[in-house]
């Protein structure tokens, strides 16, 4: 890390806070840069670090991925295929709503029509 560069940090899984997040084995991250001239940390944009690499040679790599529209019922289904849904990732009666309905009227009808 060098000071006066912005840095990003990860901070996981096992923050103590809400259960989903704990169910989600959620990780976060923070980015950071140390002011020299008031000697304290604050916080910076991720996007920093994103825009200049060659900042920060060790900082680790975060993954970005941008999947296209036309793959959302590939993708959906294949995470649906694991289990991995609104409602095995927030546990809430919404959210067992909103899975059975993907379910029922999207993934079903989708594969129906053979998409």
């Amino acid at each position: 890390m060098t000071l006066g560069q912005p840095f990003i940090h990860t901070i996981g899984p096992y923050v103590q806070t809400h259960h989903r997040h704990f169910r989600q084995r959620s990780y976060y991250t923070i980015c950071g840069c140390f002011d020299g001239t008031e000697k304290q940390w604050r916080f910076d944009s991720h996007q920093h670090v994103f825009d200049h690499p060659e900042d920060q040679p060790d900082q680790d790599y975060l993954w970005r991925f941008d999947i296209p529209s036309t793959e959302r019922l590939k993708v959906l289904r294949l995470l649906n295929d694991y289990n991995l849904n609104a409602f095995s990732l927030f546990g809430s009666e919404e959210s067992l709503l909103e899975t059975m309905w993907l379910r029922e009227q999207i993934l079903r009808k989708s594969q129906a029509i053979g998409a």
